[in-house]
Protein backbone atom coordinates (compact mmCIF):
# COMPACT_ATOMS: atom_id res chain seq x y z
CA UNK A 1 0.00 0.00 0.00
CA UNK A 2 1.21 3.86 -0.70
CA UNK A 3 2.60 5.79 2.28
CA UNK A 4 0.54 7.47 4.49
CA UNK A 5 0.94 10.54 6.60
CA UNK A 6 0.54 12.23 10.27
CA UNK A 7 -2.77 10.40 11.45
CA UNK A 8 -5.99 12.83 11.91
CA UNK A 9 -8.22 10.49 13.92
CA UNK A 10 -8.18 7.18 15.16
CA UNK A 11 -10.73 5.31 16.90
CA UNK A 12 -10.25 1.39 17.68
CA UNK A 13 -13.94 2.11 19.86
CA UNK A 14 -12.44 0.88 22.89
CA UNK A 15 -13.69 3.85 24.53
CA UNK A 16 -17.49 3.58 22.86
CA UNK A 17 -19.04 5.31 20.23
CA UNK A 18 -18.37 9.05 21.77
CA UNK A 19 -16.60 10.15 18.58
CA UNK A 20 -19.22 8.93 16.34
CA UNK A 21 -22.86 10.46 15.30
CA UNK A 22 -25.16 7.23 14.55
CA UNK A 23 -28.41 8.07 12.39
CA UNK A 24 -30.56 4.63 11.92
CA UNK A 25 -30.81 1.41 12.24
CA UNK A 26 -28.70 0.04 15.40
CA UNK A 27 -25.08 0.78 16.69
CA UNK A 28 -23.23 -0.16 19.48
CA UNK A 29 -19.75 -1.10 20.38
CA UNK A 30 -19.00 -5.05 20.60
CA UNK A 31 -15.78 -6.87 21.74
CA UNK A 32 -13.81 -3.79 20.43
CA UNK A 33 -15.96 -2.97 17.39
CA UNK A 34 -18.52 -0.40 15.82
CA UNK A 35 -21.60 -2.93 15.02
CA UNK A 36 -24.22 -1.41 12.36
CA UNK A 37 -27.18 -3.50 12.19
CA UNK A 38 -30.01 -2.60 9.82
CA UNK A 39 -33.26 -3.25 10.24
CA UNK A 40 -36.31 -5.05 8.04
CA UNK A 41 -36.30 -4.46 4.41
CA UNK A 42 -36.84 -0.78 3.83
CA UNK A 43 -35.89 0.83 6.66
CA UNK A 44 -33.56 3.84 6.21
CA UNK A 45 -30.16 2.84 5.85
CA UNK A 46 -27.87 3.32 8.70
CA UNK A 47 -25.35 5.37 8.67
CA UNK A 48 -22.50 6.48 11.32
CA UNK A 49 -20.83 10.07 10.99
CA UNK A 50 -17.32 10.67 12.88
CA UNK A 51 -18.00 14.26 14.88
CA UNK A 52 -14.75 15.36 14.04
CA UNK A 53 -14.26 17.48 10.58
CA UNK A 54 -11.48 17.66 8.10
CA UNK A 55 -10.42 20.22 6.16
CA UNK A 56 -7.86 18.99 3.74
CA UNK A 57 -8.65 17.33 0.52
CA UNK A 58 -5.56 14.85 0.36
CA UNK A 59 -6.91 12.24 3.12
CA UNK A 60 -7.35 8.69 3.00
CA UNK A 61 -9.61 6.90 5.36
CA UNK A 62 -8.72 2.72 6.78
CA UNK A 63 -10.59 0.70 8.60
CA UNK A 64 -11.38 -3.02 8.90
CA UNK A 65 -14.52 -4.54 8.41
CA UNK A 66 -16.22 -8.10 8.58
CA UNK A 67 -19.85 -8.57 7.47
CA UNK A 68 -22.48 -11.36 9.15
CA UNK A 69 -24.40 -13.02 7.50
CA UNK A 70 -26.93 -13.75 5.82
CA UNK A 71 -26.99 -10.64 3.53
CA UNK A 72 -23.21 -9.74 3.98
CA UNK A 73 -23.25 -7.47 0.97
CA UNK A 74 -23.15 -3.69 0.81
CA UNK A 75 -20.00 -2.21 3.40
CA UNK A 76 -19.92 1.39 2.69
CA UNK A 77 -17.84 4.34 3.12
CA UNK A 78 -18.06 7.85 2.73
CA UNK A 79 -14.99 10.28 2.91
CA UNK A 80 -15.87 13.82 1.63
CA UNK A 81 -18.72 12.79 -0.82
CA UNK A 82 -16.19 10.22 -2.25
CA UNK A 83 -18.34 6.94 -1.70
CA UNK A 84 -17.01 2.96 -1.77
CA UNK A 85 -19.55 0.64 -1.82
CA UNK A 86 -17.92 -2.85 -1.03
CA UNK A 87 -20.17 -5.57 -2.01
CA UNK A 88 -22.93 -3.90 -3.03
CA UNK A 89 -25.58 -4.70 -6.04
CA UNK A 90 -27.09 -7.68 -4.45
CA UNK A 91 -23.03 -8.46 -3.35
CA UNK A 92 -22.00 -8.58 -7.21
CA UNK A 93 -19.80 -5.31 -7.23
CA UNK A 94 -17.72 -2.93 -5.09
CA UNK A 95 -17.93 0.65 -7.31
CA UNK A 96 -17.11 3.85 -6.36
CA UNK A 97 -18.93 6.74 -6.69
CA UNK A 98 -19.05 10.47 -6.47
CA UNK A 99 -22.26 11.79 -4.14
CA UNK A 100 -23.19 15.75 -4.81
CA UNK A 101 -26.52 17.40 -3.99
CA UNK A 102 -28.17 13.94 -3.58
CA UNK A 103 -26.74 12.92 -7.29
CA UNK A 104 -24.78 10.11 -7.57
CA UNK A 105 -22.58 9.57 -10.21
CA UNK A 106 -20.42 6.23 -10.80
CA UNK A 107 -16.25 6.72 -11.58
CA UNK A 108 -15.34 3.24 -11.32
CA UNK A 109 -16.30 -0.78 -10.18
CA UNK A 110 -15.07 -4.22 -10.11
CA UNK A 111 -17.04 -7.60 -10.08
CA UNK A 112 -16.59 -8.36 -6.50
CA UNK A 113 -18.76 -9.19 -3.58
CA UNK A 114 -18.23 -9.68 0.27
CA UNK A 115 -18.31 -13.04 1.99
CA UNK A 116 -19.92 -13.63 6.19
CA UNK A 117 -17.79 -13.85 8.24
CA UNK A 118 -14.59 -12.41 6.76
CA UNK A 119 -12.52 -9.52 8.10
CA UNK A 120 -11.57 -6.74 4.85
CA UNK A 121 -8.75 -4.25 4.98
CA UNK A 122 -9.64 -1.03 3.40
CA UNK A 123 -7.92 2.29 2.11
CA UNK A 124 -9.68 4.80 0.34
CA UNK A 125 -7.26 7.23 -0.26
CA UNK A 126 -8.39 10.66 -2.03
CA UNK A 127 -5.60 13.30 -3.00
CA UNK A 128 -7.61 16.17 -5.15
CA UNK A 129 -9.57 14.30 -7.81
CA UNK A 130 -7.26 11.43 -7.38
CA UNK A 131 -9.02 8.50 -6.07
CA UNK A 132 -7.76 5.02 -4.61
CA UNK A 133 -9.45 1.82 -2.65
CA UNK A 134 -7.31 -0.68 -1.93
CA UNK A 135 -8.73 -3.74 -0.27
CA UNK A 136 -6.68 -6.18 1.94
CA UNK A 137 -3.12 -4.21 0.47
CA UNK A 138 -4.09 -4.48 -3.22
CA UNK A 139 -5.61 -1.38 -5.27
CA UNK A 140 -8.85 -2.17 -6.67
CA UNK A 141 -10.39 0.85 -7.75
CA UNK A 142 -9.00 3.73 -9.09
CA UNK A 143 -10.03 6.99 -10.53
CA UNK A 144 -9.89 10.53 -11.15
CA UNK A 145 -12.59 13.05 -10.81
CA UNK A 146 -12.50 15.86 -13.07
CA UNK A 147 -14.20 18.05 -11.24
CA UNK A 148 -13.39 17.46 -7.35
CA UNK A 149 -15.54 18.20 -4.61
CA UNK A 150 -14.65 20.86 -2.80
CA UNK A 151 -15.76 23.35 -0.45
CA UNK A 152 -18.23 22.32 2.84
CA UNK A 153 -18.61 19.57 0.71
CA UNK A 154 -16.08 17.78 0.70
CA UNK A 155 -14.53 18.48 4.42
CA UNK A 156 -18.03 18.01 6.20
CA UNK A 157 -18.56 14.11 5.92
CA UNK A 158 -16.45 11.11 6.99
CA UNK A 159 -19.67 8.14 7.51
CA UNK A 160 -19.40 4.27 7.08
CA UNK A 161 -22.70 2.97 6.33
CA UNK A 162 -23.91 -0.74 6.02
CA UNK A 163 -26.87 -1.45 3.62
CA UNK A 164 -26.85 -5.26 4.44
CA UNK A 165 -28.11 -6.37 7.91
CA UNK A 166 -25.05 -6.79 10.32
CA UNK A 167 -21.22 -5.29 9.64
CA UNK A 168 -18.44 -4.94 12.51
CA UNK A 169 -15.95 -1.76 11.40
CA UNK A 170 -12.26 -2.14 13.60
CA UNK A 171 -9.70 0.11 13.58
CA UNK A 172 -10.70 3.36 11.63
CA UNK A 173 -7.92 6.14 10.99
CA UNK A 174 -8.33 9.23 8.84
CA UNK A 175 -4.77 10.30 7.74
CA UNK A 176 -3.32 13.74 5.76
CA UNK A 177 -1.54 11.95 2.78
CA UNK A 178 2.52 13.35 2.84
Amino acid sequence: MPPLGECLFEDDFSAGQDKWQPIGGTVQIEDGALCIKGGKEGDPFPVVLVKQQFDDPRLAVEFRAEAIGPSPGDVGINLGGYLVSLGGWGNTRTVLFKLVDGQIKELASQNFGVKAGQTYHCLLMRDGGRLSFFLNGKPLLRAVDPEPITGDEARKVLAITYFGRHVHFKNVLVYKLP
